[in-house]
């Protein structure tokens, strides 16, 4: 963060910019400078001033008394204005990856643009300023927001998005005494590495740090409420700092890695630890892959540990995955809601055997004193190659340890009969929770397990089968042919594909976030009843011979078509696009009661010549935007039925540069008797 601190004297005030720090990634222990990082983007914010020439070359400097400005009413032109201060940033990507950038102001006060004024750039960046006042140490600042419209390669520098600021002439001191003895600007940057992120720049920051209305007041506390890790020294010592820690790569620890790694005091080596801490991980669709030989993956002596998201963790050698270890006065607690442990040693080997959980204690319990490391089960799938009750679940010797169970799947292995003798009174499903076999796994779930976490083909054809709402993990699937029962719910973990030809037999069901790949000419269709939510369709046909069952709804989808971006050829109901993006061509038939568009987008994606919807039935077009620019040979929105109705509510078209109201000039009516109003 960079302080720009203005000393208020009287009708003037003289300013200190005070500029100690920048913000990119990960918190920087200077506490001067605070980074957050990902992957191997750096970046440097830059702070300067013009020298007596009037050129920008010259570091920024403190101490500028600030007075009220002269100038001409409605006077912008810089060179005109007298009494401004000089506050030139820049951000440059001092890393090796291209990175999508944006800068973050925070103004003292609740306006900007009545006493406090600005001279920005606004043809190279896109500025937002937060409707509400942030509260930042007590107190309210105006919240400007500045992002860099495309990718900042590496090495290159923006250009300004801050130039001066100046105050108004006519500044009094009752204006002046409203900031007190100071007057504070605080500036932070943030930059994202450009792979495996949204390609909209603004889309892709919010996923890396989270929205700036509700992060602000932390960055500006100096608290990174992320820290992004792609490699083991990276995750180890984000581990070791604590907070909240999300992959952006998969990890392989090999057994080279492994002798690199320091051995503990008591001889162990274990490769991920957390002591003292309270640490959230987020696996974020990533994989751990441990293929050597160590006495812990994850290594639990004090505090707090949350495994959270989907995510493969995969052993191959003698081991705890998960080891939690506390002590009198020094609980330890492990709080597992997903990812997919695997121990794929050599199942004939059982002097080889991996333990997928295990809590113990250092000095064992004796069976009448509390247990002092708690591992609770939320979520996951668990599968060992040996399944004995000690190599899935596992406690040690009396009490030292316990693990209760709220939720997850479990392969081969029952944890309500198959744990140890020895381990029954501390390894239980919770009170009011049972275990239910669907195909080869047991799922954990209250009263008749609604909800079961899978992982491969055959289980999910079992639990939908059985009727219960199915969490798929991360991999790639052959949808379900058979109809799917009525009010179920599948919900897919990022990076969950559908391939080949799928036939969307839903019936009254939801499917959450999957993607639809349909590539060699296969196609995704049939007879729909039910809704899709955070979908993505792409291939050679997105969505194609597709009929309306009973109301269909998608909500937040992508159609992305070689050719077809989505086409309903019948069915006599409502079929609702809410919020979804289209390209390709995009066709909806006669047969339909009625269909909407609400809040859609059509934009060309250069796979094919065709761009644009043709409407066959009566339809409700509403805050859309159709993106004509040219780049297809064949763009159009045509009324193609006979006798009927379609209203087209506050859409626009965009030919690339302008964007103007759409109306009768740009929608073609090549059917009959057709009635098109424009609102």
């Amino acid at each position: 963060m960079k302080r720009t601190v203005l000393l208020v004297v009287s009708i003037v005030m003289a300013v200190a910019l005070a500029i100690n720090g920048t913000i990119a990634y990960l918190t920087d222990t200077d506490s001067d400078v605070n980074v957050m990082t990902l992957g191997n983007v750096q970046i440097e914010q830059i702070e300067q001033e013009r020298d007596d020439a009037g050129v920008v070359n010259t570091p920024f400097t403190q101490d500028k008394p600030l007075y009220p400005a002269y100038y001409e009413d409605g006077e912008t032109d810089l060179d005109k204005i007298t009494g401004e201060i000089d506050k030139y940033v820049s951000v440059e990507n001092t890393g090796a990856s291209d990175a999508y950038v944006r800068t973050v102001f925070a103004f003292e006060g609740t306006e900007i643009g009545d006493i406090i004024h600005l001279i920005k750039n606004e043809t190279e960046w896109k500025w937002e300023t937060l409707n509400t006042p942030i509260t930042i140490g007590g107190v309210d600042y105006t919240i400007l927001v500045a992002t860099y419209p495309e990718a900042l390669a590496a090495g290159d520098t923006t250009p300004y998005s801050l130039m001066n600021l100046y105050m108004d002439k006519k500044a009094g001191n009752d204006d002046v005494a409203a900031y007190g003895n100071t007057y504070d600007v605080l500036v932070q940057s943030q930059a994202v590495q450009t792979e495996n992120m949204p390609e909209n720049p603004s889309e892709a920051l919010d996923a890396a740090f989270g929205k700036v209305a509700d992060n602000v007041a932390d960055w500006f506390d100096g608290v990174s409420p992320v820290s992004y890790v792609s490699d083991i020294s990276e995750l180890q010592e984000a581990l070791a700092k604590g907070g909240t820690v999300k992959l952006t790569d998969d990890i392989t620890v090999t057994q080279e890695d492994l002798q690199e790694i320091v051995g503990r005091d008591d001889g162990m080596t274990t490769v991920f630890n957390v002591a003292g801490k309270s640490v959230t991980l987020d696996l974020n669709g990533k994989n751990i892959n441990v293929e050597g030989d160590t006495d812990a993956v994850f290594f639990a002596t004090d505090g707090k540990l949350d495994i959270v998201g989907a995510g493969d963790i995969i052993t191959d050698c003698e081991c705890y995955m998960v080891w939690a270890r506390g002590d009198e006065g020094t609980d330890v607690e492990v709080n597992i809601y997903g990812g997919n442990f695997v121990a794929e040693h050599d199942p004939s080997d059982s002097a080889e055997c991996a333990v997928l959980l295990y809590a113990d204690a250092t000095n064992y319990g004796d069976g009448t004193t509390p247990p002092h490391s708690h591992i609770n089960v939320y979520g996951g799938t668990y599968s060992n190659a040996i399944v004995t009750g000690q190599s899935v679940l596992n406690v040690k010797n009396h009490g030292a340890g316990e693990i209760t169970l709220y939720g997850g799947s479990f392969k081969n292995f029952d944890p309500a009969t198959d744990v140890s003798a020895d381990d029954k009174k501390w390894v239980k499903p919770a009170d009011g929770y049972n275990t239910e076999k669907i195909g080869d796994w047991y799922a954990v779930g209250e009263g008749e397990v609604p909800v079961v976490e899978v992982n491969d083909q055959a289980t999910l054809k079992a639990a939908l089968q059985a009727g219960k709402d199915v969490e798929l993990q991360a991999g790639e699937y052959t949808f379900p042919s058979s109809d799917i029962p009525a009010g179920t719910t599948i919900t897919c973990a990022p990076g969950t594909v559908f391939n080949g030809n799928s036939s969307l037999n839903i019936k009254g069901s939801t499917v959450e976030g999957a993607t639809f790949s349909n590539e060699n000419g296969n196609t995704v269709g049939g007879t729909i009843n039910g809704t899709f939510k955070d979908c993505v369709f792409t291939g050679d046909n997105a969505l194609r011979y597709c009929y309306a069952g009973e109301t269909v709804v998608f909500e937040n989808c992508v159609f992305d078509g070689d050719l077809y971006g989505a086409h309903f050829d019948g069915g006599s109901n409502d079929v609702i696009f809410k919020d979804c993006t289209f390209s390709g061509f995009n066709t909806f038939g006669s047969a339909l009661t009625k269909l909407t568009l609400d809040g859609c987008t059509f934009v060309a994606n250069g796979k094919s010549d065709y761009n644009g919807v043709n409407l066959w039935g009566n339809s409700d077009v509403i805050d859309c935007t159709f993106i004509f620019d040219g780049s297809c040979y064949y763009e159009w929105v045509d009324a193609c039925g006979n006798n009927k109705t379609l209203n087209f509510t506050n859409c626009v078209v965009n030919d690339g540069t302008n964007t103007m109201p759409l109306d009768s000039s740009i929608v073609g009516d090549y059917g009959s008797n057709n009635t098109i109003n424009f609102y």
